[in-house]
């Protein structure tokens, strides 16, 4: 869908790669036996274990995350964490027990009670300073393995943009030891290739072009052109063109999955990929307007999305009711107000959502952060911040 490119990475990555998911991938001095992946050790924490949730303030222009607060679900925030400007931390992925950011070179995680430790280090040979924005960094389900890639160039041939190849890098490294190589893309005619997400069948990137493509200003395409990638050997899958993945959040640990099939000129339909691999399809839920933020539970029985009707009269785009799929009835339902987002599923009937009164999406920051019971509808305030980034199961 998104294969045009424009001029304007600025633009382009904002939108497309600017909430990162994390990712991990397998790394020297792993104790499992050779060629399995990591992912395949520990699956996801349950969503009904989910006692806290993660929101945040955020820095202007660029979104990134500026204090990370813990937030009981009562409203009370327990903990708050001073979080470093960079590009790394436009999105805290939220994995397991933790949240990640990096600060400076070094890959810290926050755990539900506040505490911060350091977990790995970022190394970044030839990076690109041009595109600098283009970065993803992910985090393995059993929180043993981190991986992380970013740009190294563009290169244009004579015959035009049409025909620049994107080159970069993706490493990998257990947690407490040393980066490797896991990948080298030199010239990739798709885009950089960047991870979002890790789940129990690999490592998930993007093949990220310069440019906001078909993307539409009111998504947020972090997951754009996935392709599927062997964290132990890195070699990448094909690219996924008829499968979209709207956002990291569609691609869950456990190996449940949902993503869009077909384009809004076209039938489309739902897919969800449950833990164990075998599929459902759910039909379009909303054929005439476009779909935004996913939120898969980690069972696959449940999938929210936002849909995006268009706003004639201004000409512009804005997000109606939240629908709520019955992956096993292949059934819909409209649940909560208008400008609802889905940010994550914080046990198994209550969703963690964002409203936005404004036009054009992801863009707009939220002007509150609600617990959405899709049972009953009923929504529950607890925080005004203008990001939300997920759940997190409390430990002793």
């Amino acid at each position: 869908m998104c294969d045009t490119q424009m001029s304007g990475p600025k633009m382009f990555l904002m939108i497309a790669i600017g909430p990162v998911g994390l990712m991990a991938a397998t790394g020297c001095g792993s104790n499992r036996p050779a060629g399995t992946p990591s992912s395949a050790v520990t699956a996801t924490p349950s969503p009904a274990a989910a006692q806290v949730v993660l929101t945040a303030t955020t820095r202007s222009p660029d979104g990134s995350v500026a204090e990370l607060h813990i937030v009981r679900l009562d409203g009370s925030v327990s903990a708050s964490v001073a979080i470093p400007d960079t590009v790394w931390n436009t999105s805290l992925p939220v994995v397991g027990h933790h949240a990640y950011f990096v600060d400076g070179t070094t890959v810290k995680a926050v755990a539900s009670d506040g505490s911060v430790a350091s977990v790995g280090t970022l190394m970044l040979p030839s990076r690109s300073s041009m595109y600098s924005l283009a970065v993803g960094i992910a985090i393995s389900p059993d929180e043993s393995e981190i991986a992380y890639g970013y740009a190294v160039g563009v290169k244009a041939t004579a015959s035009g943009a049409a025909a620049s190849t994107y080159a970069s890098r993706v490493f990998v490294e257990p947690v407490g030891g040393s980066p490797h190589q896991l990948i080298d893309a030199p010239a990739d005619a798709n885009g950089f290739l960047l991870p979002f997400a890790w789940s129990t069948r690999g490592l998930w990137v993007t093949h990220t072009p310069i440019g906001l493509g078909g993307a539409g200003p009111f998504l947020n395409y972090q997951a754009l052109n996935p392709s599927l990638v062997n964290p132990t050997t890195g070699a990448v899958g094909q690219m996924q063109s008829s499968c979209r993945f709207p956002n990291a959040t569609s691609v869950r640990p456990s190996g449940a999955s949902a993503c869009i099939v077909g384009e809004l000129t076209t039938p489309r339909s739902v897919t969800v990929t449950l833990p164990d691999q075998s599929t459902r399809t759910l039909p379009d839920p909303a054929p005439s307007l476009q779909v935004g933020d996913f939120a898969v539970r980690s069972d696959g029985a449940r999938v929210a999305l936002s849909e995006a009707p268009q706003e004639a009269a201004q000409r512009s785009w804005s997000y109606g009711a939240i629908q709520v799929g019955d992956s096993a009835a292949a059934t819909w339902s409209t649940v909560g107000p208008r400008g609802m987002l889905p940010v994550a599923w914080v046990d198994a009937n209550r969703l963690l959502v964002g409203h936005t009164v404004g036009v054009n999406g992801p863009l707009g920051a939220f002007d509150g952060v609600f617990l959405l019971d899709i049972t009953t509808g009923t929504e529950t305030r607890i925080d005004s911040d203008p990001a939300a980034l997920g759940a997190l199961p409390v430990t002793s």
